[in-house]
């Protein structure tokens, strides 16, 4: 492989840059214009089932697949995540009667995916893909296909997957984003799911929570000894004793900073 050498004065080559947004843009349009009624399908089908959906795919596709399944999940949708290679093993266990399996390759002929079929019918499965090509041999053996066609890929060669896997991305995420709406998945689902960001936070975290409770807390009274504050202190774990009135006001506190 032969490096090109460049000097800081000289500016990068930017068709590639180009290329590859223009790619991802007609793509995009391409997929806004055809696949609304496809998204709008296989929402209907994955709402109609009591199961879970499964994702997988491998390689590139399979990364992609571990997004949506999350995205698919943090949204009201129970997903998981299934690497098609190790499925192959023993790892198909996780799939039960009644799931969707939802499964995405650019080529349409991956071979992982294609064994695995006989395995999911017996199981008794419905089966959606995210395929590139909807006339490969895996479009014939599923119950319903969203179409990811590309004209390219946006890289020099035409090769790496680049565009293909962006729109996969975006059929998943408009998946999840139709799923969410026709749940009537809100904030206060969405807080439930998420407890340790800002906004789950923000709407479940409530004092009784963070705050230790009464019997919990050294106190003293105001005329409390040095010993009997030491004392208090070490009584409980939490670096500081109340100051309480004779009627049970709490009148201040001490840390073990200021001791």
């Amino acid at each position: 492989m032969t490096v090109k050498s460049s000097r800081p004065e000289e500016s990068m080559d930017t068709e590639p840059f180009h290329k590859l947004l223009s790619a991802v843009e007609e793509a995009l349009e391409q997929f806004r214009a055809r696949g609304e009624r496809s998204i709008g399908d296989a929402a209907a089908m994955i709402l109609r089932t009591r199961g879970k959906v499964v994702v997988t795919g491998v390689g590139k596709s399979g990364i992609i697949g571990h997004k949506t399944a999350a995205t698919l999940a943090s949204t009201g949708t129970p997903a998981v995540f299934l690497n098609a290679a190790e499925a192959l093993h023993g790892d198909m266990g996780v799939v039960c009667k009644g799931d969707i399996v939802l499964m995405i390759s650019n080529s349409g002929e991956t071979g992982e995916l294609l064994r695995m079929l006989p395995s999911l019918r017996k199981i008794g499965v419905s089966t959606i893909g995210i395929l590139g090509d909807p006339e490969s041999s895996l479009a014939t053996h599923l119950d319903l296909v969203i179409p990811t066609v590309i004209r390219e890929e946006g890289d020099t060669l035409n090769l790496a997957p680049m565009c293909s896997s962006t729109l996969s991305l975006v059929a998943g995420d408009a998946l999840a984003a139709t799923l969410q709406a026709e749940r009537g998945f809100g904030e206060d689902e969405f807080a439930i799911l998420h407890p340790g960001g800002f906004l789950g936070r923000r709407l479940l975290l409530c004092a009784g929570d963070v705050m230790q409770r009464r019997d919990r807390v050294g106190t003293i009274v105001p005329e409390a000894s040095f010993q009997d504050i030491v004392t208090a202190l070490t009584q409980f774990p939490l670096g500081l004793v109340c100051i309480v009135s004779p009627d049970d006001v709490v009148l201040g506190v001490i840390s073990d900073g200021d001791v």
